[in-house]
């Protein structure tokens, strides 16, 4: 009997060590599926949040390349249908946005000049995602900067020696400062300068405390009636030539034609609205260069007339330049160096070299117009106004 009730007791303890497994395992099961559902949410949640920051990614891109295109697209103005009003929207497709991958963008323009002539304008960009649920909106202000802002006041500059030879005349009324060279003066030879008399005040009118540029203006007169003296002669040195100024000679070319002109050679080569030959621009009509930045793709001036007095021209040459046949030329000459002179060349504004500059055997007249030089801010390209980029 003892033995009986001890089997019984045994069997039972038994089954109350199965039931207890059962119940753990069941816990553990639980919390295994707890955790697996835990953890599916929060890959769940990761990929929609990295999802959304690769997409407002894409969005952002999208529109700064909007933007980039709208600063290339206003190279050419922003009047390119021809209608004399602002091209309002830019993009391609129907839906008038522009692919940049997966992703698309869309540009528009607002004319924000005081005058409402395009001189400042808002470039607006709307970037969108892949999906189009996410859009950025970026916006820089373009504005009309002079190709050269700062000009030389005086008609002849080099950075190396000036050969005055030849039977070159420089007048220069307005600033009374002829040539400048970082070198010395090489020779001379029937080479005269010219300034302003200091008796001349046009019976009293003018007397020197308004500038003269506006007063001939208003006058309805230019440099031709104000009287001149001579200054520099063969024999006689005057305060309007000034040579071997180490200031420029020690200068790097670039550094000589940014001083001058706020950009290099190289840039200006760039930005040149026309490439030219010699001859090809001798031959161009008038209104098709005036107001324009040349390129001389061969390094020679050989004739006609270049420019006018109101929409003078940028001339630009990356190799040694050479003049002949006679030009008339109403603006400013940039060149590498000059090497040669000949004929009868006149030019109204000024001629600059970083290295030498050789007037040669030719009747050279180079006059420094003020009038003209102004002029010169017409010319100009479209830049990125500093500090106006905004993404909000």
């Amino acid at each position: 009997m003892l033995t009986d009730r001890v089997v019984k007791s045994n069997k039972r303890y038994f089954k109350q060590q199965g039931a207890a497994t059962l119940v753990v395992a069941v816990v553990l099961l639980v919390i295994v599926l707890g955790i697996s559902f835990f953890t599916a949410e929060v890959v769940i949640s990761e990929k929609k949040v990295t999802a959304n920051v690769y997409r407002a990614k894409q969005a952002f891109h999208a529109a700064q390349a909007g933007i980039d295109y709208g600063i290339a697209y206003s190279r050419n103005g922003f009047d390119q249908d021809g209608d004399d009003f602002l091209d309002l929207t830019i993009a391609s497709g129907a839906e008038q946005t522009a692919s940049v991958g997966s992703a698309a963008y869309t540009v528009s323009f607002l004319d924000v000049s005081s005058d409402a002539d395009m001189a400042l304008v808002e470039v607006t960009s709307v970037g969108f995602s892949d999906d189009g649920q996410i859009q950025r909106t970026m916006s820089v202000l373009i504005g009309e900067v002079p190709l050269v802002p700062n000009p030389p006041d005086l008609p002849i500059v080099a950075r190396g020696y000036v050969n005055a030879t030849g039977n070159l005349n420089v007048y220069n009324v307005f600033s009374n400062l002829n040539i400048w060279s970082g070198d010395a003066i090489s020779s001379w030879g029937s080479a005269d300068t010219y300034i302003r008399d200091p008796d001349w005040n046009n019976s009293g009118d003018w007397d020197g405390s308004t500038d003269l540029s506006a007063y001939l203006d208003s006058k309805g007169m230019d440099q031709s009636d104000v009287d001149t003296i001579q200054s520099t002669t063969k024999n006689t040195r005057g305060p309007d030539v000034i040579d071997g100024d180490t200031n420029l000679s020690t200068a790097s070319e670039d550094q000589f034609t940014e001083n001058f002109f706020g950009r290099t050679l190289d840039e200006l080569v760039g930005l040149a609205n026309l490439s030219m030959t010699g001859t090809e621009l001798k031959n161009a009509a008038s209104d098709d260069i005036k107001g324009k930045l040349i390129y001389l793709s061969d390094a020679t001036i050989n004739g006609g007339t270049i420019g006018t007095p109101t929409d003078p021209v940028i001339i630009v040459a990356d190799s040694p330049l050479s003049i002949s046949g006679g030009p008339q030329i109403y603006g400013v000459i940039i060149a590498n160096s000059v090497d040669k002179v000949v004929g009868t060349v006149d030019i109204f504004g000024g001629i600059v070299s970083e290295n030498a500059l050789d007037m040669g055997s030719g009747t050279a007249n180079v006059y420094y117009d003020e009038n003209v030089v102004d002029n010169l801010d017409k010319i100009n390209t479209k830049e990125v106004v500093r500090g106006s980029w905004r993404d909000w």
